[in-house]
């Protein structure tokens, strides 16, 4: 495949193979998603992602809650993963790589898992959950600006996605409002 690339295109350099789900300078370069789900502890999930090559990594939140929020690109990638036989499924917790900092047993902390319909939950790492790996494309450094993301409001709990137009990320904490 050559570029430009868009958002639910499937790239494919012969070393990496996904479906798009970021893009900057001008499609040349973004971020993929794999085409292959699995389910299984977080352990077992880093591994995976390892497994599949250089440059494949766990995704964060809040790169998993970014495609959950933005419909129209989320209705592309999937329609792009249906056709491999692996769409996300919308109700399903998708590990991440973003620690809680708690702990529910005693050896085993908490990650967060998003759901594609933008729910975010605290699980133990022992739990099993579905992996998909992102990597990045191309070879233009990701831009430093602030990407368009869609803003929110009021009321939040923890493990929302939150943007003003200034700032954004997930709140990890709430008080009385």
């Amino acid at each position: 495949t050559s570029a430009p690339y868009k958002v639910g295109s499937v790239y494919n350099d012969g070393a990496k193979c996904g479906v798009v789900v970021e893009v900057w300078d001008e499609g040349k370069s973004g971020k993929i998603i794999s085409l292959t789900q699995t389910l299984e502890p977080l352990q077992s999930a880093k591994a995976t992602c390892k497994a599949m090559g250089e440059g494949w990594y766990l995704p964060s939140a809040e790169e998993l809650r970014l495609l959950s929020y933005n419909k129209a690109e989320y209705e592309a990638v999937n329609k792009a993963l249906t056709a491999y036989g692996a769409p996300l499924k919308p109700d399903a917790h998708y590990w991440s790589n973003t620690e809680t900092g708690e702990v529910i047993h005693k050896q085993y902390p908490t990650v967060y898992t998003v759901t594609m319909d933008g729910n975010c939950s605290q699980e133990p790492t022992c739990n099993g959950h579905y992996v998909r790996a992102f990597a990045l494309f191309g070879t233009s450094a990701r831009p430093t600006t602030t990407l368009a993301r869609p803003k929110t409001s009021a009321p939040y709990k923890v493990g929302d996605y939150y943007n003003d137009g200034v700032k954004d990320g997930i709140v990890f904490e709430v008080s009385a409002g």
